[in-house]
């Protein structure tokens, strides 16, 4: 090589030996952004790298004015109207549910001695135990003429067909079993087949089946806070006579059931039947009114029952036949008039069943009835009630 190209080659090695100082020893230039930030918007940068972006920060900031807008009106759910405002009845919301029995109509009665007027499916086994009548044959009611008429020698009073003595006072306890069977919410039958036993002062104490009774009832008024019902009652002498364990008679007894419902809480209920004799066994045999009118509140429920305070006045009217005086003999009693005072408690077992007949399963009478009025079927009556409806 000629000494020319020796000094080209070298001059060039010092010329690159020289830029690449200069660049080690100059700072590289900051990556600055390609616009102004802002805030809540991705910021696009220039770099070495090339172009990339960064969330900006949070909440954003709206682009633009704010632009106004009508305030929206709050929702309100529609008013539902009480469905017992029409009807008059002082009755929270909670009317419907927690007294409507099935089809819409009232809970059964929770009375003591007032028929129920709402027709239900039920057995009752109820327990009576009474002191104190002192005119048993008093129109054939509670059992037949007194067979102290009938001589030994078969007088002309062959119809007295009761105990042999005259009689004072009878005390005397009934077992009755009760079933109930409804058909459809208005119309129900039953039966109701009484045993007796009975401790009379004079004659001989007997025990056994008494008069057995069948019916049924017809709710002919059925709304959700008011049942009226027809009731016909039959009644056959199935009690033997000489015992005093039956009357004798064929009784048909029409009445009607009245129930009110006044609130989730509180009843009201009545009843009006005429006690007609079918057949006319002695001149002692008579036409019998029968009425009442009672009450009963809840004064305490929840998830183990309810505890409801009865009342109740029951009344009789003789309206013909006659009775025993054992100081006189044979009298009228046309006119007498028996009126009790009942009161009990009621006590409802279980959590309630909203839209059933009763308010739960089963229930429980307790009660005591006594006489207001001198003349009476009994002064003193204790009665015991299970009821189980299905």
């Amino acid at each position: 090589m000629s000494r020319f190209g020796h000094w080209l080659r070298t001059t060039a090695a010092v010329a690159l030996a020289g830029v690449s100082t200069a660049a080690a020893q100059t700072p590289a230039a900051p990556i600055q952004p390609m616009d102004t930030p802002q805030p809540g918007v991705s910021t696009l940068f220039q770099g070495g790298l090339g172009q990339y972006s960064v969330p900006g920060p949070c909440p954003p900031t709206p682009c633009g004015p704010a632009v106004p807008t009508a305030p929206t009106a709050p929702v309100v759910p529609p008013v539902m109207p009480d469905p017992a405002a029409s009807l008059g009845v002082n009755a929270g919301p909670d009317l419907p549910n927690l007294f409507a029995g099935a089809d819409a109509g009232p809970t059964a009665g929770l009375g003591g001695y007032i028929d129920n007027a709402v027709p239900v499916t039920q057995l009752r086994l109820r327990y009576d135990s009474a002191y104190g009548n002192n005119r048993p044959d008093r129109a054939e009611f509670f059992y037949a003429k007194c067979g102290c008429f009938r001589t030994p020698q078969g007088g002309s009073q062959l119809d007295a067909n009761g105990p042999p003595l005259p009689e004072t006072n009878v005390d005397y306890q009934q077992l009755s079993p009760y079933l109930e069977i409804a058909v459809s919410p208005r119309l129900s039958f039953f039966t109701n087949v009484p045993i007796r036993f009975i401790n009379p002062a004079q004659n001989a104490n007997a025990s056994g089946i008494s008069d057995l009774s069948f019916g049924g009832k017809y709710a002919f008024v059925y709304g959700p806070t008011r049942v009226i019902s027809a009731q016909l009652q039959v009644t056959v002498p199935t009690g033997d006579t000489f015992l005093g364990l039956g009357n004798g008679v064929t009784w048909l007894e029409p009445g009607i059931l009245w129930q009110e419902q006044l609130s989730d809480r509180w009843q009201l209920f009545g009843q009006f039947k005429d006690i007609i004799p079918l057949t006319r066994p002695s001149d002692f045999t008579g036409n019998i009114l029968n009425y009442g009118l009672g009450s009963s509140y809840m004064i305490a429920r929840g998830c183990w029952g309810y505890v409801a305070p009865v009342g109740e006045v029951v009344g009789w009217t003789v309206l013909s036949g006659r009775e025993l005086d054992p100081n006189v003999g044979a009298v009228s009693a046309v006119g007498d008039t028996i009126v009790n005072a009942k009161i009990g408690v009621r006590i409802g077992f279980g959590a309630t069943r909203p839209g059933a007949a009763y308010p739960t399963r089963s229930d429980l009478y307790i009660g005591y009835g006594r006489a207001l009025t001198g003349e009476v079927w009994y002064k003193n009556m204790f009665r015991v009630e299970y009821r189980l409806n299905f």
